[in-house]
């Protein structure tokens, strides 16, 4: 289930038309990978790397 999760978080982050989308994908992308290593540290494959399209600031 968390391979499909990581999975449709990179597709959606791939596809944000908008900063607002893509900012919105990238906190489920962070919530993610705070679960993955808080409840699953020894998969770090599971982890995503939210940060590499560009830098999003949030107010």
């Amino acid at each position: 289930m968390l391979t499909r999760q990581r999975e449709t978080v990179e597709k959606q982050l791939a596809a944000a038309s908008s900063t607002r989308t893509e900012a919105k994908w990238r906190w489920v992308a962070e919530y993610h990978n705070r679960f993955v290593q808080h409840w699953i540290p020894e998969n770090p494959s599971l982890l995503l790397e939210a940060g590499k399209k560009r830098s999003i600031s949030l107010l």
